[in-house]
């Protein structure tokens, strides 16, 4: 017998229940997930470095974890993978820390870092292409999220920097073997929020994407 997991914001429960007769099949089949609790932050943060003999500085696992609480469960992932591979000695410090920008900051920095690099000829059309990634519900901006970029539905040049950008971790390319196509799409939805170009330009753009939808 096969089972079949899916996952679902749960800002977007609402218009899943909103589906005539959809309601009762969910009753028996929901099973929600609360954000961490500090311990379990804790247990994360801590536990992976301790299983490798890996160490923090004192005081910074306190640090990250009370940066952590709230809710940044993505980016505390992207941070923790960036400080393994910074560590010095197998110990994780604080000055490995605050230079990639800390929780709030790190996904940001990396982007940012990533970008400049890209060439002049893509950066030209970096914010073109990074709109393309986003969707955004009518009436509902709070529920915007990263949508698919068809390869044949872009001019060959806005491809290619989305191949430069998959190159530099942010955005993730793929074919779709059902219908023979490729497509691109950004690596996390946490880049939308964490990195400021990203969010800057959805706030200005905000009612464009949304006719778009």
């Amino acid at each position: 017998m096969a089972r079949v997991v899916i996952t679902l914001r749960a800002d977007y429960q609402p218009t899943l229940q909103s589906i005539p007769g959809f309601h009762p099949r969910l009753n028996d089949r929901l099973y929600l997930l609360s954000p961490l609790t500090r311990p379990q932050i804790a247990d994360a943060v801590q536990r992976p470095a301790a299983a490798r003999g890996v160490d923090f500085e004192p005081g910074l696992a306190d640090h990250i974890i009370a940066d952590a609480t709230g809710g940044a469960l993505p980016v505390l992932e992207f941070t923790l993978t960036r400080l393994w591979q910074a560590q010095s000695h197998k110990t994780i410090t604080f000055a490995g820390y605050y230079a990639m920008g800390g929780i709030r900051g790190a996904l940001d920095r990396f982007a940012d870092q990533q970008a400049t690099q890209l060439g002049d000829t893509a950066a030209k059309l970096l914010d073109r292409v990074l709109l393309r990634l986003v969707r955004v519900p009518v009436g509902a901006p709070e529920l915007t999220t990263r949508q698919r970029v068809w390869k044949s539905q872009i001019p060959a040049a806005e491809w290619r920097v989305l191949q430069q950008l998959a190159g530099a971790w942010l955005v993730l390319v793929d074919n779709d073997t059902t219908i023979g196509e490729a497509y691109a799409e950004l690596a996390h939805e946490a880049l939308i929020t964490s990195w400021r170009r990203l969010a800057g330009l959805v706030a200005q753009n905000i009612e464009f994407l949304a006719w778009l939808t």
